[in-house]
């Protein structure tokens, strides 16, 4: 997880708390963030997941539109999810 992050996440997401262009994933994961409709989702798999896939459905409040959809993991995506969900985890306060 922690080199799929140093490739892909890094550039937007912090992993010490500092702000960025999108959330620190410090403490993040388990965590419920408020979107910009003010809807509120736990950080878990699902979401995760869809934050990545599909990462204009569902904006955090404070944070611009602007991640790119990873849709070019193919058969490799399964592996690479689980791999950033196990390293958010670490993160974990």
């Amino acid at each position: 997880g922690k080199v799929i992050y140093e490739q892909n996440c890094k550039s937007c997401h912090t992993v010490d708390g500092t702000r960025s262009t999108g959330p620190s994933w410090k403490g993040l994961w388990g965590k419920e963030e408020e979107m910009e409709d003010g809807s509120v989702f736990k950080v878990d798999k699902n979401y995760v997941k869809e934050s990545i896939l599909v990462p204009d459905k569902h904006i955090v409040k404070g944070y611009p539109n602007s991640m790119t959809p990873f849709t070019s993991w193919g058969s490799q995506e399964d592996a690479y999810l689980e791999g950033i969900y196990a390293y958010m985890e670490s993160l974990k306060d």
